[in-house]
């Protein structure tokens, strides 16, 4: 008597799409997945040459406004992260600019690490003049200097 089991041929199709779902349910899972509220709202990310855009998310801040927060690296071979500042501006579905902020990133200067591992700083700026006609945020980072219109919220030490 031969004690082989045999598997049926679909079986490991089912385990392989089984594994296959639970990837892109997990991976679509992050924390900058925005609220349902602010869902419609495009964000558009603007490099400097010193200074990268990366994760950008938009949310209430603790009084009820509208924040948008983020993380900025240096970019290869920038030496002084100091002179950028951040544009934030909202555009309605014409094109037109509803709403136009500055801020800076916290620590002006990013600390400098060896790759994959660069150094981050972060950023929060509240947007006081916030319309539900918004449907697109632009964040550029921008050498010289700021005007600093924008109102910044604190960030947390313990975040």
């Amino acid at each position: 008597m031969n004690s082989e089991r045999r598997i049926a041929p679909w079986g490991s199709l089912v385990g392989s799409a089984t594994l296959i779902l639970a990837f892109f349910s997990f991976g679509c899972a992050t924390a900058s997945r925005p609220s349902p509220e602010f869902s419609s709202i495009s964000l558009e990310l603007i490099d400097s040459t010193a200074v990268k855009v990366r994760k950008t998310w938009i949310e209430r801040g603790p009084t009820g406004t509208v924040v948008v927060a983020g993380f900025v690296t240096r970019q290869q071979g920038a030496k002084d992260t100091s002179s950028v500042h951040l544009d934030v501006k909202g555009f309605d579905a014409f094109g037109d600019t509803l709403i136009e902020m500055h801020g800076k990133f916290q620590p002006e200067q990013i600390p400098w690490r060896k790759p994959p591992r660069r150094g981050a700083s972060r950023y929060r700026i509240e947007l006081t003049d916030f319309t539900s006609a918004v449907i697109t945020i632009a964040v550029r980072a921008h050498e010289g200097p700021c005007p600093l219109t924008g109102v910044e919220v604190p960030i947390p030490e313990n975040t």
